[in-house]
């Protein structure tokens, strides 16, 4: 977990996302989950590895003080599993990377990013 951990914060610093910012966040009491509209990597990164994709499906199960939702999938890499967090306000726009052990995150340069549909789970 600690090298995930710093895996992460050295991505950050490295790709130039060095402007971390911290937040409180709690378990939301109805989870939902939503999907990616579209494929989309933020212009601070050239690593691949952080890009959203297509249909992916991620599940919002942490709100911030801010009332943004934290959502969230588990990624593989080869140094193997790590959780791969976003902000996503109430319109579904992504708009920052967060990483819930240490509740920070960075804001996307180009700001909020229509990327998401909430999926209905209710069958």
């Amino acid at each position: 977990m600690r090298f995930t951990v710093f895996i992460l914060g050295a991505s950050f610093l490295f790709f130039g996302c060095a402007g971390l910012e911290k937040t409180n966040f709690s378990k939301l009491e109805k989870p939902f989950q939503v999907a990616a509209t579209r494929n989309y990597l933020p212009n601070d990164l050239i690593q691949p590895a952080y890009t959203i994709y297509e249909g992916t499906v991620w599940a919002c199960d942490y709100k911030t003080d801010a009332g943004d939702s934290i959502c969230c999938r588990d990624a593989v890499m080869n140094i193997g599993n790590w959780k791969y967090c976003l902000l996503v306000d109430d319109k579904f726009n992504g708009f920052a990377f967060f990483e819930l052990g240490t509740s920070e995150y960075v804001k996307w340069s180009e700001g909020k990013q229509q990327l998401f549909r909430k999926v209905d789970t209710q069958q």
